[in-house]
């Protein structure tokens, strides 16, 4: 289970390359304003030290607390506009091999997918992906770094102090390791039956740590002014030392001379940045969880790789194609359906049968835009004469004359054409184009019964001379047709008379 989970996520290393600068860029940044917080801190510390512990008149540092505020601020902004950039970057590679996938793959099997679950890749999926490459990945990196810092700002000013703060995070640590151990031998310890010994051996580790933490609470309750203002148990037994310093109860730990209150306060105000990154990478633990399933089940996508020499072949005339003994797969790797034995001349007129979802368009498919009614229509390889006439052929003449922008009539989401209109629209390509191979998917649908009278004439004259096979669920004249293909249980075979 564990190596399935890390196969999944390792197939986002295509795309992780590409960001692997903005993300260290994003871990800079925060390590930037870190430095920055502590350095007014520093500020503070030494101004509150030099008023309230030497009664020195001292000017509050306004400008350069006021400066270093300014520059978390940029520092901010930067990094919310250097990760924008690069969430944009990470959907715009995977979309990049999405569509590659599908171009390759052949577009119509993306009916093998409910709608929803296209939708999750926009809404779920990718997002998932991007928080644990934006997010997740650069608080692993921050957790690194921000306590090593901490440590050696703390150790020479208190290596008391700084001891304390490395005690206690590989007690966490080693608690934590203990626990993600057992975690993954989860399934060894039920076939063991083990469950009971070692859920009494966490539970007795977990008690030694919390008796250790409760001899903290009840030192730190000797002060309850520091208990209130540093409101983590974490740093209960460093307030406590630091407190005690001062009032000379406790005279080691600091080198040659007791803590001021500029230095003991200073450590107290840095202390919980060695933990805030480890609780924050926490609360992202969840994003790894998301992404581990996303990754997975998008990893035929993120592990694509474009094939540049398939389409090889692909202006070369038909005459004939056999079918035999072949199995259709979704994007996803899966059979959609099987082929037993069907064949295409280049005069053949089929009609393809079968059930509604039963994968007729995944046989077409198989066997192989926004903008204006002028791109769309033509897509740019024709002159207007010709669209117009190819617009007229299939009866949308009224349609077309009433426009106010005629061929240059937008054809977006909210296209002014009717279900029937964009058939027809469609069906109008086939007096443009003189392709030797036309697959017709419910060509007469959405069509009045006196349009489907009026239109099936033109499409058997135009598909005449033509390879044809069409997807029908209204009756054709089956006079018309020299083969038919049935499809049941996901089998395609070919009838004959």
């Amino acid at each position: 289970m564990t190596e399935n989970r890390s196969s999944a996520l390792d197939a986002l290393s295509g795309i992780e390359a590409g960001i692997k600068a903005s993300r260290w860029g994003l871990v800079f940044a925060q390590l930037s304003i870190n430095a920055t917080l502590w350095s007014i801190y520093y500020f503070l510390c030494h101004w509150l030290g030099e008023t309230l512990q030497f009664q020195q008149a001292v000017v509050f540092p306004i400008w350069p607390i006021s400066l270093l505020t300014a520059v978390i601020f940029a520092l901010s902004v930067a990094a919310t506009g250097l990760r924008r950039r690069a969430g944009n970057n990470i959907q715009r590679a995977f979309y990049q091999r999405f569509f590659a996938e599908l171009d390759q793959k052949r577009w119509a099997l993306i009916r093998s997918k409910p709608i929803t679950a296209w939708q999750d890749v926009s809404f779920r999926h990718l997002p998932a992906l991007e928080s644990y490459l934006l997010d997740y990945l650069p608080q692993r990196s921050l957790i690194m770094f921000v306590p090593l810092l901490v440590l050696m700002i703390v150790f020479p000013i208190s290596w008391l102090a700084g001891l304390i703060l490395f005690i206690h995070i590989t007690a966490l640590n080693r608690l934590g390791l203990f626990f993600s151990d057992r975690i993954k031998g989860a399934s060894t310890v039920r076939i063991l039956n083990q469950q009971a010994a070692q859920l009494a051996a966490f539970e007795r580790a977990s008690d030694e740590h919390n008796n250790r933490l409760a001899e903290v609470i009840r030192l730190a309750f000797l002060n309850t002014s520091v208990l209130d203002f540093f409101a983590t148990v974490s740093m209960a037994l460093v307030a406590v030392f630091i407190g005690f310093n001062l009032l000379g109860e406790v005279p080691f730990g600091f080198y040659g001379s007791p803590a001021t209150l500029q230095s003991g306060l200073f450590i107290l105000l840095l202390s919980p940045a060695f933990f805030a990154e480890l609780k924050k990478l926490g609360k992202l633990y969840h994003v790894k969880s998301e992404a581990t399933a996303s990754a997975d089940l998008w990893q035929h996508t993120l592990q694509w790789q474009q094939d540049n020499n398939r389409s090889a072949n692909i202006d070369q005339p038909f005459h004939s194609l056999n079918l035999s003994d072949t199995t259709v797969l979704g994007l996803d790797g899966h059979a959609l359906l099987s082929i037993g034995f069907c064949s295409l001349t280049k005069t053949d007129r089929v009609w393809l049968q079968g059930i509604s979802g039963s994968g007729k368009s995944v046989v077409l498919d198989a066997i192989f835009c926004d903008g204006t009614l002028r791109e769309n229509l033509g897509l740019n390889q024709f002159d207007d004469k010709s669209l117009i006439s190819a617009i007229e052929t299939v009866g949308m003449s009224d349609w077309f004359y009433a426009t106010s922008q005629g061929l240059d009539t937008q054809l977006n989401e909210h296209t002014p054409l009717s279900g029937g209109q964009k058939q027809k629209l469609a069906l109008a390509r086939l007096k443009l184009f003189d392709k030797p191979l036309v697959l017709l998917d419910e060509p007469l649908a959405h069509l009045s019964i006196a349009e489907q009278n009026e239109l099936l004439p033109v499409l058997l004259r135009l598909t005449q001379e033509r390879c044809s096979v069409w997807v029908s669920h209204i009756a054709l004249p089956e006079q018309q047709f020299n083969k038919r293909w049935v499809l049941q249980q996901q089998v395609l075979t070919e009838e004959t008379e």
